[in-house]
């Protein structure tokens, strides 16, 4: 049975994966669970030479940029950490110079701690986080175990998107589900009955424990990256048995 596809990545990345999918002449539809929102912060950010700052989307990045324009361009030797390659690329376009990201994935908060780990990091240095809503407790605990100054930036919100019955029964046709965080996720299983005979296709190992734990899908797949281009080379190479 060819596999159809229900993307609930919020924005342009989800839009753009919708479109990636169908020029591989699968189906999909948008449908995201949330819509994210930059936050306008009102107070001024002074950056020091040995700051550390932390990235963990491409949306972090360009809601970073959308209150602070000339964060990346104060000080060269700033490193910018990011969660993945798909984040580092959005730093760099923004002009970030010193850009730290693990090698290979999983891209998740466990492997940047473990970048942490084995890279020389002064604890007397301030380390800003420039986060999205969730996942990012790890890189907090592992800085405040060393005895780090950390301060946290919430630079964007996420809005539930509501959906009248019809529209979640047009989903019906659709035989898959892609989820890219906790938030989605938890949204899906309030709204089972119209997902619990899909595929779901989730990034990361929390999340696919998440969704075996909750005994709702029909099958759970585990997708090794969270960029649209590995998830599509996944999908493209999927078969299912």
């Amino acid at each position: 049975m060819a596999l159809s596809f229900i993307i609930t990545r919020p924005g342009q990345e989800g839009l753009d994966l919708v479109k990636l999918l169908q020029e591989i002449h699968k189906e999909a539809e948008h449908l995201p669970i949330y819509n994210l929102i930059k936050k306008k912060l009102h107070h001024k950010l002074i950056i020091n030479p040995d700051d550390e700052m932390f990235f963990f989307s491409k949306t972090s990045v360009s809601a970073t940029l959308y209150n602070w324009p000339k964060i990346f361009f104060k000080y060269a030797k700033n490193r910018c950490w990011a969660i993945g390659p798909a984040t580092a690329g959005s730093l760099e376009k923004a002009g970030a110079k010193n850009i730290m990201v693990p090698k290979s994935g999983p891209y998740n908060s466990e492997k940047l701690v473990s970048l942490l780990r084995s890279t020389k990091i002064k604890n007397t240095s301030r380390f800003m986080l420039f986060q999205q809503p969730e996942g990012v407790e790890m890189v907090v605990d592992y800085l405040k175990s060393i005895d780090a100054y950390v301060e946290t930036h919430g630079v964007y919100e996420q809005e539930r998107i509501v959906y009248s019955d019809n529209e979640l029964d047009s989903c019906s046709v659709y035989t898959a589900v892609v989820v890219t965080s906790g938030q989605a996720l938890m949204g899906l299983l309030e709204q089972q009955k119209y997902f619990n005979k899909k595929m779901l296709f989730v990034v990361g190992e929390r999340l696919y424990k998440m969704a075996i734990d909750a005994r709702v899908f029909h099958k759970v797949i585990a997708l090794p990256e969270a960029s649209n281009t590995k998830i599509l080379k996944f999908i493209e190479n999927y078969k299912d048995v």
